[in-house]
């Protein structure tokens, strides 16, 4: 309900014009819909101060050489679920929905 009614420009036929909007920006998918994930990182402020090094490692080595940087992550994208939900059309829509009903199965491997 939220993402559809409180963020919608209107509500009921009335503008809503800060529903949503106190912050700024709206949940990170929607801001970084579209970007690659190296542009958004240096965006949200998770690389170092050399400029390069990202803050989060997927690892506690310290050795600069096993170091993840803004290199290791350029031109991945990052896109949202729900933008690319509200693409669908009606009937693609229903039958994305009918298949997240259905379930996963987990196959061990």
């Amino acid at each position: 309900w939220t993402h559809i009614n409180a963020f919608a420009g209107e509500y009921e036929g009335r503008p809503t014009p800060a529903m949503g909007r106190f912050s700024g920006k709206r949940e990170w998918e929607t801001v970084y819909h579209g970007w690659t994930l190296d542009k958004a990182l240096v965006d949200l402020g998770f690389v170092r101060n050399d400029g390069k090094t990202l803050m989060p490692q997927p690892h506690l080595h310290m050795d600069d050489s096993k170091m993840w940087k803004l290199e290791h992550v350029k031109d991945l994208p990052v896109n949202s679920p729900l933008e690319g939900f509200r693409a669908l059309s009606a009937k693609e829509r229903e039958a994305a929905a009918a298949k997240y009903r259905e379930g996963y199965k987990i196959r061990p491997i």
